[in-house]
């Protein structure tokens, strides 16, 4: 848990303040802050506080209340800066040359990582990071992919690697983990550090089938031999900590030819990807019914909107192109949900007899049920009757359960039929969650 003592100033004002994990307690502050209603001038914002010699700590908060002679905030997100040559003064023969106060290098650690990154030759790779351990270079890039996207007019770079790192305290002393990096020429705002952190959750949620993912680290400008700017750490108000699962998380070898336009469709915030994911694996809830069918309906119009605005256009002649979304609008219930779902269910059985190979047999009905054809009912009927009819009454089933999975393996489907991913990946990644489910 992270500890931190020292003084802040708000509003003209410096107070105590104590960090324990994720709450800031500012001592002596209520009868300031709140008497005077200022309390939206310190929240959802970057403060700079005073804290240890040599240690720089930046806080967002949030209220959360009030107390006697206490203001308790939470804390949204954080940031540590180590100024290495003040904890070295005084010792002279330490010669560290003084770094700049910016960012330039985001490395992100997690176990989704640890599960997904794992490319061809990965053995081989690990072995010989551990015999050359010494070597100066400890961070392998190898030859794997980089990536680039543009976020608040500036360009990103992208990429993976593997990290060894010695800790004398575990049982076995290497430490091997996989990284996502992401490196900017210019300075990154600790703004785009929060917004590019939420993307990257994103993308492993994506990867994972999973939608609590956890950072164990973000460092700043870490590592590995480079001085020129300070390092620090980074830290998100995530909550309790989930562990992912292997046998739901896809395969970087799968997917790193489309991994640009994943990023890109992120970004641009083209896909609902929170939508496709239960609140517990272990239980279908309401709640997922209803966000399953509406990342369904948000991901066809993205994927089918063309070929549905043709069959409109077939359907209503008489209507000119710039009326079509009118027209769509008066007509809503010429396409219903469940027949959106049968457009796609038919457009997957013709992917799953498309992507037969000589060695191998797809068939939608061993992956979920003989009876999946009935899909698309069953999931519209509960899903209304969640939304609008008698919810106390209504029994979720093994059949609805099923149908989710079916349903979300629709949706990815159209997601990287969308981004032009090649059908026997698409199919790899479709059933390394799918055939898991039980």
């Amino acid at each position: 848990m992270n500890k931190f003592y020292g003084k802040i100033e708000l509003l003209g004002k410096e107070y105590s303040y104590s960090v324990i994990g994720y709450e800031m307690i500012i001592i002596d502050s209520k009868e300031d802050i709140l008497r005077t209603h200022k309390i939206d001038q310190i929240t959802n914002r970057w403060l700079e506080t005073k804290i240890n010699e040599g240690i720089k700590l930046i806080v967002k908060l949030s209220y959360k209340y009030a107390k006697e002679n206490a203001l308790i905030m939470n804390i949204i997100a954080f940031f540590s800066v180590f100024d290495i040559p003040s904890l070295f003064a005084g010792f002279d023969r330490y010669k560290v040359p003084k770094r700049k106060d910016e960012i330039h290098k985001i490395t992100y650690v997690s176990d989704v990582l640890d599960y997904f990154f794992r490319p061809k030759g990965y053995e081989g790779f690990v072995s010989n990071l551990i015999k050359s351990f010494h070597d100066d270079a400890k961070l392998k890039k190898g030859n794997f992919k980089h990536y680039s996207f543009n976020y608040n007019n500036k360009n990103f770079v992208m990429y993976f690697g593997i990290l060894n790192e010695y800790k004398r305290d575990n049982r076995f002393v290497f430490d091997i983990h996989s990284l996502l990096i992401i490196e900017c020429e210019e300075n990154i705002e600790l703004d785009e550090v929060y917004k590019i952190s939420v993307y990257v959750k994103t993308f492993l949620a994506l990867v994972s089938n999973k939608r609590k993912v956890y950072f164990d680290e973000i460092k700043i400008n870490h590592p590995y031999g480079g001085n020129e700017y300070k390092p620090g750490y980074f830290y998100l108000n995530q909550g309790k900590k989930e562990n992912a699962n292997y046998w739901h998380t896809l395969e970087y070898n799968d997917v790193e030819d489309n991994i640009q336009e994943i990023m890109d469709k992120i970004i641009e915030n083209d896909v609902l990807f929170i939508l496709l994911f239960q609140y517990d694996t272990n239980y279908i809830k309401t709640i997922d019914i209803i966000n399953i069918c509406a990342a369904f309906e948000c991901q066809f119009k993205a994927t089918y909107h063309h070929e549905f605005k043709c069959q409109y256009r077939k359907i209503y002649p008489e209507f000119k192109c710039r009326f079509f979304k009118t027209c769509a609008r008066l007509n809503k219930n010429k396409v219903s949900l469940r027949q959106k779902i049968e457009y796609a269910l038919a457009d997957f059985e013709k992917f799953y007899e498309q992507t037969q190979t000589s060695d191998r047999l797809f068939k939608i009905e061993y992956d979920f049920k003989k009876d999946y054809k009935e899909m698309p009912s069953r999931i519209v009927y509960a899903r209304n009757m969640l939304a609008h009819g008698d919810k106390k009454n209504f029994q979720i089933n093994d059949d609805v359960l099923t149908d989710t999975i079916l349903l979300r393996a629709i949706i990815y489907f159209m997601i990287f039929k969308s981004i032009d991913m090649v059908s026997q990946n698409i199919m790899k990644c479709i059933r390394k969650f799918t055939r898991f489910h039980i």
